[in-house]
């Protein structure tokens, strides 16, 4: 989705749209996208800046790391971001930024990508480690049963050798 700031003429726009699948790029391991994402914004000029404050839901397709299982993941976001047209004053060196300027966009000809932002958006809306229900009981290490489906009869007890020492410890303070 392409916004042209030329268009906007009024110091507070709002804009409403649906982004088809099909615009974004992920790869399998990313996230799989299962809805077009809707997203509203609104555009504040405020100067040669613009203020972008936004909102988007969409529904991913997120692979449980417990379990191993495909879950749905829904995406309810808000977002924001200062928009600033390009400056051929700064040069294309190295410039340190500032934890102020991590907010900041630039843009060119006087249009402005959101495809690119929404992306960002839905990346970081993804959890660290994604789980299918805080209870999934996830796999057996021994032999690889799904717990949530149905138990395995692996012994559970075994303790790993590094800490076998430990365990003896346990025993003669008893």
């Amino acid at each position: 989705m392409k916004i042209n700031m030329k268009d906007i003429v009024a110091e507070k726009t709002e804009f409403s749209f649906t982004v088809p699948i099909s615009e974004f790029q992920f790869s399998e391991q990313e996230a799989v996208l299962k809805e077009d994402v809707q997203v509203g914004v609104t555009l504040e000029k405020v100067r040669r800046e613009v203020l972008l404050r936004g909102t988007m839901k969409t529904l991913l397709e997120l692979e449980c790391s417990r379990c191993l299982e495909h879950f749905s993941f829904p995406v309810s976001e808000d977002f924001q971001t200062i928009l600033q047209p390009f400056s051929p004053s700064v040069t294309e060196e190295e410039v340190e930024l500032a934890k102020e300027d991590l907010d900041i966009i630039i843009y060119q000809d006087d249009i402005i990508d959101l495809t690119e932002i929404l992306r960002e958006q839905i990346l970081l809306s993804i959890p660290m480690i994604s789980v299918c229900d805080p209870s999934c009981q996830g796999l057996c290490p021994q032999c690889g049963q799904n717990l949530n489906q149905k138990k395995c009869s692996c012994v559970q007890n075994t303790i790993d050798p590094r800490w076998h020492k430990l365990q003896d410890l346990a025993k003669k303070k008893q």
